[in-house]
């Protein structure tokens, strides 16, 4: 399904690796990829799931902080949303974000506006971090991102469905 293998390429990033193993994984469970992909979670291997947590490992607290906001965030985002989400010393945030480009885990895509911003260079290892996230800081991180894009909407109309996304992620449905 043409569909199916666009999101491969997003969860995988092009990683020829990353790419096999999501295939086996599917073979494995089973997985009826006629569904639309949107209805479809993509099963993360085993192996990637660990080389996640693994990488995660090496990481400082506050490098860890920033890169759970960064997930909420979605697979690509501006700097600004970034450091709204982590209220942080400046130094600290920009160190923090340094870190994640060196380690792999975030690209600079100059495509963002305005003035380029970052993406996820594997969409599968942001699904990881967000599936071992403590429930409620996912919560608390997805009530802040909604309220950083509620000040963006001022500016942006065509924000409100992803404010309307995170409220309903943090349990807020009538604020959705």
């Amino acid at each position: 399904h043409p569909d199916y293998l666009e999101k491969f390429q997003l969860n995988t990033g092009g990683n020829p690796y990353y790419l096999i193993e999501c295939i086996r994984e599917v073979k494995r469970s089973n997985l009826d990829i006629s569904v639309s992909p949107g209805q479809v979670e993509c099963p993360i291997p085993t192996i990637l799931k660990t080389m996640v947590l693994d990488k995660m490992k090496l990481l400082s607290p506050n490098e860890l902080k920033v890169l759970s906001a960064a997930a909420i965030l979605g697979n690509a985002f501006s700097p600004q949303k970034l450091e709204l989400m982590v209220v942080d010393k400046s130094e600290e945030f920009l160190e923090a974000v340094e870190a994640l480009h060196t380690t792999g885990f975030l690209l600079v895509d100059s495509k963002i506006h305005p003035g380029g911003g970052y993406r996820f260079a594997h969409d599968v290892e942001r699904e990881v971090i967000l599936r071992e996230m403590d429930p409620a800081r996912k919560r608390q991180y997805h009530l802040k991102a909604a309220r950083v894009l509620v000040r963006e909407r001022e500016k942006r109309t065509e924000l409100a469905a992803e404010i309307a996304l995170h409220f309903e992620a943090a349990g807020e449905s009538e604020k959705a």
